[in-house]
């Protein structure tokens, strides 16, 4: 008897460490993907801000130089002040959140304006986008410190470039100014967490614009911002304390294509890691919920021996369960690719032994990484499995199985199908899928959609199972070439030669 309770605390001792130990697994594992799912975040938010700064900047910038190369022409001053205008801002760009383009002289005074031929009188000279040009004469492109305009009404940025009199001495700029309601706007469109921040500096530290948006910091050099987090060590540890509020934030940072500019994304710890640490307190107490049982399992061992079939049932049914998780995409509940791929050949014995048709469906989500682009890769498993419960429906009452392909695929094994009732199936499936009206901004639709690509045994006939899923490939790949959000069989023009057939031609 003594033996045996040695060896059930034992038991007891080695399960509770095991559990310990793949909980603190569980643990680091998911407190990981959760840091790289926010810096996938980022750095997705980032990019879109970059691009769309960047190809603002550069319209603004184009618009700024054909202003210089019209000052320039031959024939500038033989024309009349409509003439010149219009030489000078007819490809000006038009947007809301632009504002004048103007000219002045060596003394900043404007001589021409976009808004009208008759310039305003105002002069530039105390503005640092007209003194910097002023005092060096290879500036180039000049981004400026924000500044209010002059009659109060909005802040803004000016674009500037030099003037230059023949001998090369200073003659004045061109300048375009950019209000700041533009990042406003594009800013408040992106998600970083209730307590994240978007930062746009200068590389010198000056703050041109932040969300969320406080008046006092613009225009202020911020220390240790902009040019610490972007000049940083890659491997350094990016989590740190805010110069601005103060608090710890995970910083992703990148520059603005060759422009004088850093952005910066800031999520705070709380808000990448609040869920993690919710579902680590309920693992852990059902950790130490499990190892209590486990211990009252061993000293029940020793009064109720006959529990040991039961146990050994139960782990059964856990082994079992365990088979079917195996064979099961954890995301969308269908069966994944071992279990397909084990019933297609199934299927596929049945076909040669008895001549049923078999038919398939290679489904693929239209527009999918847009989808995850724009609205975020929760949107982006949202619809993976609500493609998933559809195809689960439209098969219920069928001795079909629909699995998981791989990313956005999907396929569906039809036995005992012939092609024109496969086809119909596609059909329905298309058109439930998309009567859901489920956002997708990036498809022409604006809703969620599928391509579907049919092919049959009796379409066709197939050496091998492979042969009918390459044609499926190809009808699928039809269907996209058509236009998407629709479902095609693999056109004989099309079909090529399996890479069976290759090496049996070969041999």
């Amino acid at each position: 008897m003594k033996s045996r309770i040695v060896l059930s605390l034992l038991a007891g001792f080695t399960a509770a460490i095991s559990f310990a130990l793949l909980g603190y697994q569980v643990s680091t594992d998911s407190r990981s993907d959760a840091a790289i799912y926010a810096d996938s975040t980022a750095r997705n938010i980032l990019e879109v801000i970059r691009r769309d700064i960047g190809r603002t900047f550069e319209s603004y910038d184009l618009s700024v130089q054909g202003v210089i190369t019209a000052l320039e022409a031959q024939d500038f001053s033989k024309v009349g002040p409509d003439g010149q205008h219009l030489m000078m801002f007819d490809r000006s760009a038009q947007a809301s959140d632009y504002s004048s383009i103007l000219v002045s002289d060596a003394d900043g005074n404007v001589r021409y304006d976009s808004e009208s031929v008759v310039a305003r009188r105002v002069n530039l000279s105390d503005r640092d986008f007209f003194q910097v040009h002023r005092d060096d004469p290879n500036i180039g492109l000049y981004i400026s410190k924000p500044f209010r305009s002059r009659n109060g009404a909005y802040m803004a940025i000016a674009l500037s470039r030099r003037l230059n009199k023949p001998d090369g001495s200073f003659a004045g700029i061109v300048s375009g100014s950019l209000r700041l309601d533009y990042f406003t706007g594009l800013f408040a469109n992106l998600d970083v967490g209730p307590n994240g921040t978007i930062t746009l500096f200068k590389s010198d530290g000056t703050l041109i614009m932040r969300s969320p948006f406080r008046m006092s910091l613009i225009g202020k050099e911020v220390p240790n911002s902009a040019t610490l987090t972007v000049n940083a060590d890659p491997t350094a540890n990016p989590d740190r304390e805010s110069s601005i509020d103060g608090s710890v934030r995970r910083f992703t940072t990148t520059r603005i294509g060759n422009y004088p500019l850093v952005l910066s994304v800031g999520q705070s710890l709380g808000d990448i890691y609040g869920r993690w640490w919710e579902r680590m307190k309920s693992m852990l107490m059902m950790c130490a919920l499990m190892i209590g049982a486990l211990f009252i399992l061993c000293f029940g061992l020793l009064s109720e021996f006959g529990r040991r079939r039961k146990s050994e049932a139960d782990l059964k049914d856990v082994a079992t369960e365990l088979q079917r998780l195996a064979r099961t995409d954890g995301l969308t509940g269908l069966a994944n690719r071992r279990a397909f791929d084990e019933a297609l050949e199934r299927e596929w014995q049945h076909h040669m032994e008895f001549g049923a048709p078999v038919s398939c469906l290679l489904i693929d989500i239209d527009y999918f990484k847009k989808l995850n682009d724009v609205r975020g890769h929760l949107a982006g498993d949202e619809a993976l499995q609500i493609v998933g419960r559809t195809l689960l429906d439209e098969i219920s009452t069928q001795a079909a199985l629909a699995a998981r392909y791989g990313g956005e695929e999907f396929i569906v094994l039809l036995p005992g199908v012939a092609h024109d009732r496969a086809f119909f199936v596609a059909e329905n499936i298309r058109h439930r899928i998309g009567d859901l009206h489920i956002p997708n901004p990036s498809s022409p639709s604006a809703y969620l959609s599928v391509s579907i690509g049919v092919a049959s045994t009796d379409q066709f006939s197939y050496r091998g199972a492979g042969e009918l899923l390459h044609d499926a490939d190809i009808a699928l790949y039809s269907a996209k070439q058509s236009g998407r959000n629709n479902s095609q069989t693999c056109p004989q023009d099309q079909r090529k030669p399996h890479i069976d057939a290759v090496l049996s031609e070969a041999a």
